[in-house]
């Protein structure tokens, strides 16, 4: 009868280390999905940093493309002179009133004029 008794007090011990082994091994799992949570929580953070930082550059994108259509405007009522003559590509410059304008020797009355005289400057 003693050795019936030692073997159930075997038998427990054993399983006593199997549920202690296998709390174990359940400890170290759910350590491991805490580090795996984490490290997806820093993925999503860079992503939402990324998508932040894409859409501040589609916005500067589009304000500088608004820029450079104003800066296209800006640039097309100026005249240049070549050679004495007045030209805007090949055509005479003009004020808006549609009248031919003589190129002064002032520069300020030019870009008074919208004509600006390049050749000299």
């Amino acid at each position: 009868m003693t050795w019936f008794k030692n073997l159930r007090i075997k038998a427990k011990m054993i399983v006593s280390f199997g549920v202690v082994l296998l709390l174990m091994v359940v400890i170290s799992a759910i350590a491991d999905i805490a580090q795996i949570n984490t490290g997806i929580d820093q993925v999503a953070q860079v992503v939402q940093q990324n998508s932040a930082t894409a859409e501040e550059s589609a916005a500067a994108s589009q304000e500088m493309s608004s820029q450079s259509v104003m800066l296209e405007e800006l640039i097309a009522q100026f005249r240049l002179r070549d050679n004495g003559k007045s030209f805007s590509g090949t055509q005479p410059a003009k004020l808006s009133t549609g009248k031919d304008y003589k190129i002064s020797e002032n520069p300020v009355a030019n870009v008074a004029h919208g004509v600006l005289d390049f050749g000299k400057y």
